[in-house]
């Protein structure tokens, strides 16, 4: 009996960790982080693909997604976003995604970027949901994109293809 109820316990941590961490709504303290700059701009990351760490690019319009493998909500979120590019290219602005997954999951992670993810910059971070970037943003659920301007301020918090268009085309 509890063994049983510890076994119920842990599930029910585990899925209330998943809904608030993935796929959750953006709400909370991070709206007073708008209009801001962003700490420790311009921001690194690991590339992907070159295993390099590079600086988030300064002087343009720059939309990053955070996104996990492991979040069920992130992966066609990312998709969806890469095939609307294919289509219609941006006219401006730079997209950066930022892979919140850990560093055992790399191969997996540069495996779907290279195959989902072509029309994006993408970084990785390596420490899960942890990671300094991410903190830097005052990162809540994923996904998500922060919409930083040529300054560096934060100007918006969304999941919306188009309001990520328009932020970086307008």
């Amino acid at each position: 009996m509890v063994k049983a109820r510890r076994g119920l316990l842990t599930l029910l941590m585990i899925l209330a960790f998943a809904l608030t961490a993935c796929g959750g709504s953006i709400v909370g303290e991070r709206e007073i982080l708008l209009h801001k700059r962003v700490a420790g701009y311009p921001l690194r990351f690991i590339n992907i693909n070159s295993g390099e760490v590079q600086v988030l690019p300064a002087g343009e319009r720059v939309a990053v997604i955070f996104w996990a493998r492991w979040c069920s909500y992130s992966r066609p979120f990312v998709t969806s976003i890469n095939e609307k590019l294919r289509a219609r290219p941006l006219a401006k602005g730079k997209i950066l995604t930022v892979s919140l997954d850990a560093f055992e999951d790399v191969e997996k992670v540069l495996y779907f970027a290279r195959t989902n993810m072509t029309q994006f910059i993408n970084g990785f971070s390596g420490n899960n949901i942890y990671d300094l970037t991410y903190k830097k943003l005052s990162g809540g659920e994923i996904p998500e994109v922060h919409l930083i301007d040529e300054k560096g301020i934060l100007r918006g918090i969304t999941d919306s293809y188009s309001e990520m268009r328009d932020f970086l085309e307008g």
